[in-house]
């Protein structure tokens, strides 16, 4: 069915961890160890301290006015995620297994003098008997051969969450966590955190509802 996305991205992301069922969780339903850290225009971010990663976790929560096979359609055109996932300048699909299972390529457009990431995406989808859509996402770094001038990221865990509230509403989480693959910033890596899912968000929920 899918992909994303990623990009995951997190230096990432942008974003895709083998086939499983995650419970339903919706916005209202996040866990008290996740530190909310932004909250507008319908979108919340979290934050939380995940061990063995040298980054955060993130995850993103919004209600989108479409049905979940929109989403899932929008998840699956790699081609377009540079219109809308947040410093997602390429993207390519990269081998795929099903129409459930994809391999995806992404790059991170890292602010300067950071040097850009790039990321193999291992996305696999699965639908619960609720109708709730999972994307689970992690990294396959030797898929393809590394370029000269980007940092792989080889280590990623995440998942795209995609449930119906009803015939045209869905509720859709994103959840990501990686290693920058080098040292980044602290500012970076806290822009990065909050900044990707937010705005990844935002114009999905904008291009969805057009």
């Amino acid at each position: 069915m899918l992909n994303l996305f990623v990009v995951i991205f997190v230096w990432l992301l942008n974003s895709f961890a083998t086939p499983y069922y995650l419970p339903a969780e919706t916005p209202q339903a996040i866990k008290p160890d996740w530190e909310l850290v932004k909250n507008q225009k319908g979108i919340k971010v979290y934050t939380k301290v995940m061990p063995g990663y040298s980054l955060k976790a993130f995850k993103g929560t919004v209600r989108i006015n479409t049905d979940s096979d929109a989403c899932l359609a929008l998840l699956q055109d790699f081609d377009s995620y540079h219109t809308w996932m947040h410093t997602c300048p390429e993207s390519k699909l990269v081998r795929q297994v099903s129409k459930y299972e994809h391999y995806v390529y992404t790059v991170t457009d890292a602010p300067w003098p950071i040097t850009d990431r790039d990321l193999i995406s291992h996305c696999l989808a699965t639908t619960d008997a609720s109708g709730t859509i999972t994307i689970a996402l992690s990294c396959a770094p030797n898929e393809i051969p590394e370029k000269s001038n980007r940092i792989r990221i080889k280590k990623l865990d995440g998942y795209w969450k995609l449930t119906p509230v009803n015939a045209t509403t869905t509720d859709v989480v994103y959840q990501a966590v990686s290693d920058s693959g080098g040292s980044v910033p602290a500012w970076a890596a806290n822009m990065t955190m909050t900044d990707v899912p937010f705005y990844t968000l935002l114009n999905m929920k904008s291009k969805l509802e057009k």
